[in-house]
């Protein structure tokens, strides 16, 4: 019970490490709404064309951040 217990404890303490370690984004970021119409314009204009999903849209950043 003790392996399991420190098993546990470990696990827990990698993967707090893991998710403190991750850049913090200071740039505010907007959807790049021009892209997306181009690509659902072009998109409807093929007939074969599949359903566009985004599941990641396109992201710019506002003007004045780098």
């Amino acid at each position: 019970m003790k392996v399991r217990q420190k098993i546990a404890i470990v696990a827990s303490l990698l993967l707090l490490a893991g998710c403190s370690s991750t850049p913090v984004q200071t740039a505010r970021s907007q959807l790049d709404q021009d892209y997306i119409n181009q690509v659902e314009a072009a998109a409807k204009k093929n007939s074969l064309s599949p359903r566009i999903y985004w599941v990641n849209p396109p992201m710019k950043k506002e003007a004045g951040q780098q």
